[in-house]
Formats: structure tokens, sequence, C-alpha cells
């Protein structure tokens, strides 16, 4: 066999080709691979369980919109829907903690949006806080009332809680089970009520996370 320097060029150079890539970027490709996605999505391994392909970003709070929950047996309880926050009428923000805010001139609510498997039965909302938290209230007209389109599920007093020490869970009561459950949270107060106690402002906030602020509690 003739070896030419041409034929021992070529061969250096791919040798050399070879041993520039490096094995994480080789072990990537390989990982690609295995998750291909269909067109108009992307694939994301989070924090929150989630591993798959998602239309939206699904390491945010609520997961992926385009995945329906397996329904487990026994009691199953999911924090952190996905939420917005609307302020004097302007665009929805997206949001991630509890902020409602009450005064003469303005006021800020939320929407709480919780997906739910299509067999979840026995369907409750409540709030739950652990012993450390970041929670702050107003010290009167703290009281959050929740709504499921017109009809209201109920009320909850927040104030006093941040200064109390330990947990506290508080069930608000039940909810319809839907695989998409859309709810309003608004103080329960008005400008004339705070002016009639000399009152500037109400106030909630509270930073959630996997086992603090609003939650559904259902079974299957």
């Amino acid at each position: 066999m003739l070896v030419t320097k041409s034929t021992i060029a070529v061969a250096l150079s791919l040798f050399s080709l070879t041993n520039a890539i490096p094995t994480g970027e080789s072990s990537l490709l390989t990982a690609r691979e295995e998750h291909q996605c269909k067109p108009g999505t992307n694939y994301y391994k989070c924090s929150n369980g989630f591993d798959g392909c998602c239309s939206a970003e699904a390491c945010n709070p609520g997961g992926c919109p385009d995945e329906t929950p397996a329904c487990k047996d026994g009691k199953i309880r999911i924090y952190q829907p996905a939420m917005q926050t609307i302020q004097d009428g302007a665009d929805p923000v997206s949001a991630t903690n509890i902020d409602l805010y009450r005064s003469a001139t303005e006021e800020r609510y939320q929407t709480l949006t919780f997906t739910l498997p299509k067999k979840a039965n026995s369907c409750v909302l409540g709030w739950h806080i652990p012993a450390e938290r970041n929670f702050q209230a107003s010290k009167n007209h703290a009281v959050v009332r929740i709504w499921e389109g017109t009809n209201s599920l109920g009320s909850s007093d927040f104030a006093y809680w941040p200064d109390t020490p330990g947990p506290r869970n508080n069930t608000m009561g039940p909810i319809t089970c839907e695989q998409k459950v859309l709810l309003t949270s608004k103080l329960d107060v008005t400008p004339k009520q705070l002016k009639h106690d000399n009152q500037t402002e109400a106030y909630v906030s509270l930073v959630q996370n996997e086992q603090t602020g609003w939650y559904v509690e259902y079974d299957c």
C-alpha cells in the first residue's frame, strides 16, 4: 500500500477534528436525539418534576399548560397555580406570589388557574403557611374573598397570621372539579370602609412555593 504525504495529512486532520469534539457536547447531541419534540414545542426538564416537550415554559409555576396531570390514588394537594395580577384596569401581568392591595384610589387583585386531572373528585381550595414564610398583611381589612365566576366561594381573614408563629392551614371550601379551574381573589373591603376606619390601605402579600400559599386538594 502506497502512503503519500497527502494521505497522512488527511488522517492527521481527521484525528485532530475527532479529538476536538468535547464529550459533553457529544452527550448533549445524544440527549437531544432522545427528546425530539413536535414543531412549536421545546424540551424541558424542571425541578417541578416536568420532563418532556411543551409549547410554553414548563418550569414556571403551574407547569406545562399542555399537560394533563395523572390521577393518583389518595388525597393529592397541588400548590403554585398559574397566576395573573390585574391593577386598575391594566392588562394582566403574570405573577408568582400572592399580592393583593386596596386603597381609596387603587385596587390590585389576582386570578388563579389550577390544572387538575380529568378524574379529580372532591376538589377543595385552601391556603397553607409553614412555620418559615415571607408573609405580610394589614392589621385590619385583610379579608380575602375568592370567586369562581360570579359565585363567591367564601373568604378568609389573613390579618395577624404573619405574626403568629407556627404553621397554619385554612380550608376555603369546595370548588368545581374541572381540568382548568379559574378563580379570582380580591380584598373584601371598599374605599368607604377604609375611610370609616381611618385606614389608608389594606394589603396581603405571601411568597408562594411547593408548600406555601394557595392550593387545591382532591382525590381520584
